[in-house]
């Protein structure tokens, strides 16, 4: 019990961090000049990943495949999606590009 109650704990810490970290990405932040927003964002990334590793790592998760997933959303958003509000940006990436793997 007192296992769970650690493991859940240690979750909603993660959970907790995650939220912060992308708070701190919305897309109307991005820069827009095209040098700065290629790295943007990488260091929230990779805090994601860190906290998650051991997870990732357990269920064969590509962990370089990510940066390059990241690097294509921020391609698509910036091209198309900018004047999109966070919520719609969000459910418009989830619709049109959850099928897109093969980049």
């Amino acid at each position: 019990m007192i296992g769970t109650v650690s493991s859940s704990m240690r979750e909603s810490k993660r959970l907790l961090a995650v939220l912060a970290i992308i708070s701190q990405t919305g897309h109307k932040l991005w820069p827009g000049e095209q040098q700065k927003l290629r790295t943007y964002g990488d260091e929230q990334l990779a805090r994601v990943i860190e906290l998650f590793r051991e997870i990732l790592t357990r269920n064969h998760f590509d962990l370089d495949a990510v940066y390059q997933e990241w690097a294509y959303l921020k391609v698509c958003i910036t091209s198309h999606h900018m004047d999109l509000n966070y919520e719609f940006l969000w459910k418009r990436v989830y619709t049109e590009y959850t099928m897109v793997r093969d980049f």
